[in-house]
């Protein structure tokens, strides 16, 4: 049974993030008072998603846009211009008696989400530039799912039962 139900809409506002993510820790702090996890792993699916998804940020542009100190100027460039300016960022939150689930969806082209499966951590994503959101989100949540474009990770969290 779903106890409460929300769904949000971000542009591509990277400074907007940080607003969304409270206000969700919020609204779920009762059944899970121990947010930071959360706040932190969200915070990096719904950034993934902007940057990555929506701005089309490839992982080894991230490096060289930050290394050249364009970066910003990027991310700046590409929400004024065509296609990505007239993207958004969907996220649902799904809080149940057992389980919290986000899905966090995008516009972009999607990635290949297979390929970080096995084991992020092996990979320049544990201490890199970019990667290291997978890598926060697989350890906070129980199940990282993505759909087969790699426009929306679902990220599913169950409660913790007191032993009986």
């Amino acid at each position: 049974m779903v106890s409460i139900e929300r769904i949000y809409t971000i542009d591509n506002d990277l400074d907007a993030i940080s607003d969304v993510v409270s206000t969700m820790m919020d609204e779920m702090r009762a059944a899970f008072p121990k947010t930071q996890p959360f706040e932190v792993a969200l915070y990096e699916a719904i950034h993934n998603a902007i940057e990555h998804g929506n701005l089309a940020i490839p992982f080894a542009e991230k490096k060289a846009l930050i290394e050249s100190g364009r970066y910003d100027q990027t991310i700046a460039s590409r929400r004024r211009t065509t296609p990505y300016a007239g993207r958004a960022v969907r996220v649902r939150m799904l809080l149940s008696d057992d389980a919290i689930s986000f899905s966090v969806a995008d516009e972009g082209d999607g990635f290949d989400w297979r390929a970080w499966l096995p084991d992020p951590d092996t990979t320049e994503a544990a201490t890199g530039v970019s990667g290291r959101g997978i890598t926060i989100m697989r350890s906070v949540f129980d199940t990282v799912s993505y759909n087969d474009r790699g426009t929306e990770v679902t990220l599913t969290k169950k409660k913790e039962r007191p032993d009986a």
